[in-house]
C-alpha cells in the first residue's frame, strides 16, 4: 500500500514539473511605498509624521490705492471701492498661490 502511495505521488511531482508554466501576467511595482518609510519608534518617523512643512507666502501690498487719494482723503465711489476691493482681495491671492514642498 505504502509503496503504490508513493509511486502516485512521485507520478503526481512529475507531471507538475513536466507541465508548462503559465506567465504571470500580475504587474507588481519593484518600488513599494512602505520601502523607504522609516521604522515605527524611530525618532524619523516621528519628525516625519508630526512635522508639516511651512508653505512660503508672500503678500502684496495694496495696490491702486494712491489713484483714489485727493487732497489727503480716501474718496471712493461705489465702483471704485468694489474695483479696490478685487485688486487686494486676499483670497483670489492666495488661490493662485503654489505651495512649494
Amino acid at each position: 500500500m505504502r509503496v503504490l502511495f508513493i509511486t502516485a505521488l512521485a507520478a503526481v511531482a512529475a507531471f507538475a514539473q513536466q507541465a508548462p508554466t503559465v506567465a504571470n501576467t500580475l504587474v507588481t511595482s519593484t518600488r513599494t511605498p512602505t520601502a523607504e518609510a522609516p521604522a515605527f519608534g524611530s525618532p524619523t518617523y516621528f519628525r516625519r509624521i508630526w512635522t508639516t512643512p511651512t508653505p512660503r507666502v508672500e503678500l502684496r501690498a495694496p495696490v491702486r490705492l494712491e489713484e483714489f487719494v485727493h487732497d489727503g482723503k480716501l474718496e471712493l465711489s461705489l465702483r471704485n471701492y468694489l474695483d479696490a476691493v478685487l485688486a487686494n482681495n486676499t483670497d483670489i491671492q492666495v488661490s493662485r498661490l503654489t505651495v512649494e514642498a
